[in-house]
Parts: structure tokens; C-alpha cells; sequence
């Protein structure tokens, strides 16, 4: 999707957007993910409907200032500290509740406010969709809560492959936990939070799959990536996890998740992006 012409009507502008042989008249909502995917509005510095500062955690608040010297963030009047969280970027400057990345770094309860920005987890018995589940969960709470149950339920319903060598039943290679992590936690950190929808993650008995929800920001290719070229959409978010050593903040995560593969011997990972989501295949064997 792409923007193909402006068109004035007496005082009011039409965007119109090229889909396949066609032109159409683009929505609202397609304007802000096309605005948001030139770089010119960060997607998790925008303000959250409804939310308010009491939708914060103030020790968690107090946390993120307690090691500048200059700040004693408990001690602050009201005003001043909201003029701080502000300045911070944890609120929003004119609606004055929290932005997207204050409330999932810092809120009590994020989903109350955001409901789909979660880890919609499910594991199936085989190698495709069924109806039978092995294990299903929503990894919510604040980012970092998200990308640590999504790569716990990841971890319990990972199942060893093994092969007989002579007598000996060998253990068949796997993905480290860190590859999972950084996989996950780059799926939550890039994604568009202008789509109402999930990061889905779907395991099945030779892959996981981690499905993203908008493209790959500012035309970066899957080539590109691999090489360690990276491309923020959500900048805030993404040093948040970096500072926690939840994601590699230079790049090297994806890079280094196609080294493993082929350290181990395994099919190398793939990323296939598309318009509206982006979709990670890591093989398990």
C-alpha cells in the first residue's frame, strides 16, 4: 500500500492510494499507519484513549529516574512531575494522560487500556493449524512481562527431537532461549500499535512462527536485517527492552539468530514481510 495522489475538494484534501491496477480514497486509519511508516510519527509516542496517569506504576516511575542525581522524582510536586513525564515521554504532551510506551513500560495494567497489545500464544500437537491445542495463553502485562511468558510458554512446550546413533539416542539440536527472546522481543518493539490485532505466536512441532502485526518500518529488507541493519519504528520501546538486555539494541539480534542456525545445523530462519504484518519462521529442526 502505498499513497498515490492528493486530490483538493472545495476546502477539504483526499489521499488516495494505489491497491493493485486501482486507485481508492485512503481511510483515516490508513493515513496514520502510512504517516507512522514514513518515520514522521513515532507509533508508540502517540496517546492512549482514556488513560491517565493513575494507569501508571508510581514505584516504577520513581525507578526510572533514581539514578540521575539531579532528579528526586518522590519528592517532586505534582506539577513538576508531570512536566518530567512529560519531558520523558511517558506522557503525552497535549492529552497529558500516558503514551503507547509509557503504558507498557510503566502501567499497573496495560491491556486495560490497550487490549491488543499482547503475545497471543498457542502450540498445536503437529506441524499445522488443527483443532486440537496442546497449550494456549495470552502473554500480557507491560513489555518486558510480555516477552518473558511468551518465551516461557515457548520453552515449556518445546518438545527434544532425538535421533538413535548405534545404541545411543542422541539429543537433536535446538534454538537457545536467547534466540526465542530476541525474536519476541523484537516482535513487540517493531510492531505497528496502530493495528488492533496481537503479535501471534503459533508453535508447532518443527517451527515457531511470530506473526507482527504492520510491515517492516521505512522499506528495511529481510536482506538488509540479516546483516544487522536495523530500523526502529518504536524507538522508545526498543531502548526500554535494551535496558533491561531483553533485545539487542545495534541490530545484531537477527543477525545473529541466522548464526545460531547454522552453528547448530538447522534450516535458516526466515522473515517474509508484507503489508500489514510481518511473519518470523524459526525452525526447530
Amino acid at each position: 500500500m502505498s499513497p498515490s495522489y492528493a486530490r483538493r475538494s472545495g476546502e477539504s484534501l483526499h489521499y488516495y492510494i494505489r491497491v493493485g491496477s486501482t486507485s481508492r480514497q485512503a481511510s483515516r486509519e490508513e493515513l496514520v499507519r502510512l504517516t507512522q511508516a514514513s518515520g514522521a510519527v513515532a507509533s508508540d509516542l502517540r496517546p492512549v484513549l482514556g488513560a491517565t496517569l493513575d494507569d501508571l506504576e508510581p514505584d516504577l516511575l520513581a525507578k526510572r529516574f533514581e539514578s540521575l542525581r539531579s532528579i528526586h522524582y518522590p519528592e517532586l510536586p505534582a506539577s513538576d512531575r508531570r512536566r518530567l513525564l512529560v519531558d520523558a515521554e511517558i506522557l503525552h504532551p497535549e492529552t497529558g494522560g500516558p503514551t503507547i510506551a509509557g503504558l507498557l513500560c510503566y502501567g499497573s495494567n496495560p491491556q486495560r487500556r490497550l487490549a491488543h497489545a499482547l503475545v497471543s500464544c498457542v502450540a498445536y500437537p503437529g506441524n499445522q493449524p488443527e483443532r486440537e491445542l496442546v497449550d494456549k495463553t495470552e502473554a500480557a502485562g507491560r513489555i518486558d512481562q510480555q516477552v518473558a511468558n511468551a518465551v516461557a510458554f515457548i520453552t515449556r512446550n518445546m518438545r527434544q527431537s532425538s535421533h538413535i546413533d548405534g545404541i545411543e539416542r542422541v539429543e537433536s539440536p535446538r534454538p537457545s532461549p536467547e534466540t526465542f527472546r530476541e525474536v519476541v522481543a523484537n516482535a513487540v518493539a517493531h510492531r505497528h500499535y496502530g493495528i488492533a490485532g496481537p503479535v501471534q505466536l503459533r508453535m508447532y512441532t518443527d517451527r515457531v512462527e511470530i506473526v507482527s502485526p504492520g510491515g517492516l518500518p521505512n522499506g528495511v529488507t529481510p536482506a538488509a536485517m540479516r546483516l544487522g541493519v536495523s530500523v526502529r519504528r518504536n524507538q522508545f520501546l526498543v531502548q526500554h527492552l535494551a535496558q533491561l538486555g531483553l533485545v539487542d539494541a545495534i541490530g545484531r539480534g537477527v543477525a545473529l539468530m541466522f548464526e545460531e542456525a547454522a552453528e547448530l545445523g538447522l534450516p535458516s530462519p526466515t522473515i517474509d514481510p508484507e503489508d500489514t504484518a510481518v511473519r518470523v519462521i524459526v525452525p526447530l529442526g
